[in-house]
């Protein structure tokens, strides 16, 4: 379940969930011991919540 926090002027924002840091965080220390935790990030959108591999800033 996404929580889409609304905004005064009627645009929403996206509000990050513990199961989505959770998740976010074991994918991290199950690959650490082959890459550096620090390529794997959380993007969030509206809809969904990715994990990405080496993503560009």
């Amino acid at each position: 379940m996404y929580l889409i926090d609304e905004l005064k002027d009627g645009e929403c924002r996206i509000v990050t969930t513990e199961p989505e840091i959770e998740g976010h965080n074991i994918i991290r220390a199950l690959l650490k011991e082959i890459i550096d935790p620090e390529k794997v990030v959380r993007r969030e959108t509206v809809s969904y919540c990715g994990i990405l591999l080496d993503a560009p800033n």
